[in-house]
């Protein structure tokens, strides 16, 4: 990972419905689950606005939200904050440590 930066280990989409393989969707929301991993003073903006995303925690850590409405994303191991659409974000690891999450979106 390059200093201040961001990392991933991509998004795979799940199947959405029971006889579905990965990737086909229908009209069924598709779902895309990434690894992410910020350092000290990194940041990672949505890429979607039309899409909700899920924000779980994996290690101790806080994101800060730097776009209205301003709110706190806690990475406590199980911890899960909704990032809801038509919402833009610029979550910036304010802390001294890299710290983990995983990213779900969801696609409508």
């Amino acid at each position: 990972m390059a200093g201040g930066g961001v990392s991933c280990n991509g998004p795979g989409a799940l199947p959405t419905a029971p006889n579905s393989k990965v990737g086909e969707t229908g009209h069924l929301p598709r779902v895309f689950v990434t690894m992410m991993r910020l350092e000290a003073g990194a940041s990672w903006d949505t890429q979607n606005a039309r899409s909700d995303y899920l924000i779980e925690g994996i290690n101790e850590g806080v994101l800060v939200n730097e776009k209205t409405p301003f709110r706190y994303a806690s990475l406590n191991n199980g911890s899960v904050t909704l990032m809801p659409r038509g919402k833009p974000f610029r979550l910036r690891n304010k802390s001294s440590v890299t710290v983990e999450f995983r990213v779900i979106e969801i696609r409508q």
